[in-house]
């Protein structure tokens, strides 16, 4: 068994409130609905079908779960991806992103399987969104992966998130549509999401770094290129380098707004 269980590096002293409050939701409609009489008949009610589709259920589907491992599943992959996420879009974005990724996921498992009748749940089309724009924005990053082969084998690995989330992509869905393999996972729910987090974040990034990019021309251009390395090298975890280039962005543009930010950073930075 492979097990994801955190990545490195995270941005430093950022709370992930909005990844939290979907943790919390989801485990509070988990637990209010096991107080439910008929469980099932919720999940038939409030669950997406593709021969029935309803605007409501396009948001309800993504809050339900099968049994408490499916819950537990989707929580840990929202744990170990969001907070990145969250901090490169920004809580509020972040959050209409996740919504937006989970309807695109619930659309797709509908067009590639329109005849079917069950109800599909789980925020696992949401959080395949999440991992798409993750693919995307921290190709760098590492991802702690715990294998387990009892009783021969129980170690951690750092692994590449790229490999990491290229075989949640190929191996744990794609494969599995190509072969025509019938279960109860929704692969054309978690490839709609995983491909339109990577979209959603392919714009976002090209038209934030089409907005910021800096003129080096001038003193505050060279210096707003300076805090932007400082900036990579700090979600990196090189700290060393990242005050380096903001003490660089303070030199070159002394005065300036550019100039004060980087020195405003070094003093949170306590350097």
């Amino acid at each position: 068994m492979f097990l994801p269980w955190s990545d490195a590096p995270n941005p430093p002293r950022f709370q992930p409130l909005v990844t939290r409050g979907l943790i919390a939701i989801n485990v509070l409609v988990w637990f209010v609905l096991l107080q439910s009489n008929d469980y099932q008949a919720v999940l038939q009610e409030y669950g997406h079908k593709a021969t029935r589709p309803a605007l409501l259920t396009l948001f309800t589907s993504m809050f339900l779960h099968a049994d408490v491992v499916h819950l537990a599943g989707n929580m840990l992959f929202l744990w170990i991806y969001g907070d990145n996420v969250e901090h490169r879009f920004g809580r509020w974005r972040f959050l209409v992103v996740y919504l937006v990724c989970g309807v695109a996921a619930t659309l797709a498992f509908s067009l590639l399987t329109p005849a079917s009748d069950l109800p599909m749940v789980g925020a696992s089309g949401a959080i395949s969104g999440v991992l798409g724009a993750y693919f995307l924005m921290f190709p760098r990053n590492k991802v702690r992966v715990l294998v387990v082969l009892l009783p021969f084998l129980l170690r951690s690995f750092e692994v590449p998130a790229r490999i990491v989330l290229g075989a949640y992509v190929v191996l744990d869905n794609l494969l599995p549509v190509v072969l025509g393999l019938q279960s109860g996972v929704a692969y054309g729910a978690h490839l709609g999401g995983f491909f339109a987090g990577l979209g959603i974040g392919a714009v976002v990034e090209w038209s934030v770094a089409r907005r910021h990019a800096p003129n080096l021309w001038t003193p505050a251009g060279r210096a707003r290129m300076h805090i932007d390395v400082a900036e990579q090298f700090l979600a990196r975890g090189q700290y060393a380098t990242a005050l380096q280039h903001f003490w660089r962005a303070a030199q070159v543009d002394p005065g300036g707004a550019a100039g004060q930010h980087a020195e405003q950073r070094l003093r949170e930075l306590r350097w």
